[in-house]
């Protein structure tokens, strides 16, 4: 069996030999401890474990990980609690956070407080490993912590909109999708295109084409949460994953980009959300490409959704 505050496992797959993938798992039963330890060495990863979040912390003073999941609800010092103890250890540190109780205002409220993702009782084996991954990706992708922009151009990063670029992009939309099908949720995908960008390009060059791209970037942001995921889907073209969120949310979403964009230039988008409209991500994917081109056949400067 394994024990408590003792490491266990290799390399992670993927990772070189000596790049041993580090997670600490804090929770005061027992069972879900060794079951925790069990999925994730499955998968490579080393894994130390404490008792309650007290054990815990003092282990994040002694020891660096790469990943950290604690449960919510403990006895003498809670998740929320942990959580915050981590972040004066290192603000970057990604966490996760275990809970019962799955809701939007529970992603919300993690997410504020800082939490990378949460994973919900009862277990699901396979999401877990999807959310361990995508955190672990994330980390990857942005350098340091999934709320870090990319320093430059890279198959993960788009330096000029800060939205990841398209194969990693792909990469979260499988994870986020596979996400929700377990767990039972809506997951909405929004893909925006800049209206007649070549003409733009064509009179201003690849200047003017990074400017637009910029303001459209940051018109994304504006409206955007944290936990919403940009990515480059094709040349002049953002797509934003809205976790959690389904069609009036997303449209509403649209329509607010659609006018914070400014009078400049305008914009086209398609919407399209799971499980409504596809249950699989290329469905889901193509859904709302197919509503950005009927957006553009009709001239333009609009949103359109599935029937």
């Amino acid at each position: 069996m394994v024990t408590d505050a003792d490491n266990v496992g290799m390399a992670s797959i993927g990772h070189k030999a000596n790049d041993v993938v580090s997670l600490l798992v804090i929770d005061d039963e027992e069972i879900i401890r060794v079951l925790l330890t069990e999925i994730l060495t499955e998968d490579g990863y080393q894994v130390t474990t404490a008792r309650d979040g007290v054990e815990g912390v003092e282990l994040l003073k002694q020891n660096r990980y790469d990943l950290i999941i604690s449960d919510m609800v403990m006895p003498g010092m809670s998740g929320i609690e942990v959580l915050q103890e981590a972040f004066k250890v290192d603000p970057e540190y990604a966490v996760v956070m275990i809970t019962g109780y799955p809701s939007v205002e529970t992603a919300v409220k993690l997410v504020n407080l800082g939490a990378s993702d949460y994973i919900t009782k009862p277990f699901n084996v396979d999401l877990i490993k999807v959310t361990v991954a995508k955190v672990l990706e994330m980390k990857r992708i942005r350098g340091v912590t999934p709320g870090l922009e990319p320093s430059g151009d890279s198959p993960t990063g788009d330096a000029v909109t800060g939205a990841y670029g398209e194969a990693a992009f792909g990469e979260m939309l499988e994870r986020e999708v596979s996400r929700s099908l377990a767990l039972g949720h809506e997951l909405s995908l929004v893909v925006f295109d800049i209206d007649s960008y070549e003409s733009y390009t064509e009179k201003g060059g690849q200047v003017v084409g990074r400017q637009l791209l910029k303001s459209l970037a940051g018109s994304i942001q504006q409206e955007s949460r944290p936990w919403y995921v940009c990515g480059k889907s094709g040349e002049s073209e953002i797509a934003v994953l809205l976790p959690e969120l389904g069609r009036s949310e997303a449209e509403a979403f649209g329509k607010k980009v659609r006018e914070v964009v400014g009078e400049n230039f305008t914009i086209s988008g398609g919407v399209a959300c799971l499980p409504r409209d596809a249950n699989d991500a290329e469905a889901l994917f193509r859904m709302a490409k197919a509503g950005l081109k009927a957006a553009r056949a009709q001239g333009g400067d609009k949103l359109m959704l599935p029937n």
